[in-house]
């Protein structure tokens, strides 16, 4: 349901062009853009612009690394959530890789500021019922999200992980960790629990206070098969 084209013009440079129409709860939109990438000394310089579901946009991305430490950004600008305006959505991270105790350990912390995102726990709903939510645009709902990660090899077989996803607006919050244990060659069995916190209060004009307050607590286990 795509066409792309993909144009080499250096040894360290990539052009892709990409058409594509998809149907959505408003009808059928069309994304088409241009998008290209050059490697400079270790760092990679990406943009893009054209329009995307009917709405013009356009971003620029980097990537590289400062001794030890892999880094990352992007910024774009696209329309606002009811199309008067327009908005700025960045995310920026961090991730490295340590030995301790003769293990891997692996650390990574990222932000994200989303101009779609809710304000406020009293945009919860609003958010959720916009066209951006609806057509799988958004990753998180609030405007302001804030993420750690580790992950660490108990055995060269078991590792353990933890993740933290914060709400920097309306304090709300998902612990998860788990574990993986790869049982043979090509068999993986995990596990984990989600936990969130937060305001869980609801009202008739507002259902929905915060992000996370009313998540349930999860369990899950899961057993995955390569072949």
């Amino acid at each position: 349901d795509a066409a792309r084209l993909r144009l080499y013009p250096g040894a360290f440079s990539e052009v892709d062009l990409v058409v594509r129409a998809s149907r959505q709860a408003e009808g059928t939109t069309l994304t088409a853009l241009a998008r290209g990438r050059r490697s400079f000394s270790g760092w990679d310089v990406s943009g893009w612009a054209g329009a995307v579901h009917d709405e013009p946009g356009a971003a620029v991305g980097v990537s590289g690394a400062v001794g030890s430490w892999a880094l990352r950004g992007e910024a774009s600008v696209r329309r606002d959530r009811v199309g008067e305006g327009t908005v700025v959505r960045t995310s920026m991270g961090a991730d490295r890789l340590l030995a301790v105790g003769g293990r891997d350990l692996y650390l990574l912390a990222e932000y994200q500021h989303d101009g779609w995102g809710a304000e406020s726990g009293d945009s919860l709903l609003a958010v959720i019922q916009s066209d951006p939510f609806q057509r799988g645009e958004m990753q998180v709902l609030g405007m302001d999200t804030g993420l750690t990660q580790a992950t660490y090899q108990l055995h060269p077989l078991v590792g353990i992980d933890g993740l933290v996803l914060v709400n920097l607006r309306d304090g709300s919050g998902l612990f998860a960790p788990g574990a993986t244990w790869s049982v043979a060659a090509d068999w993986t069995v995990r596990g984990g629990v989600y936990l969130g916190w937060g305001d869980a209060t609801t009202t008739p004009s507002n259902p929905i206070a915060s992000e996370y307050g009313s998540s349930p607590a999860t369990a899950y286990l899961s057993l995955a098969a390569f072949f």
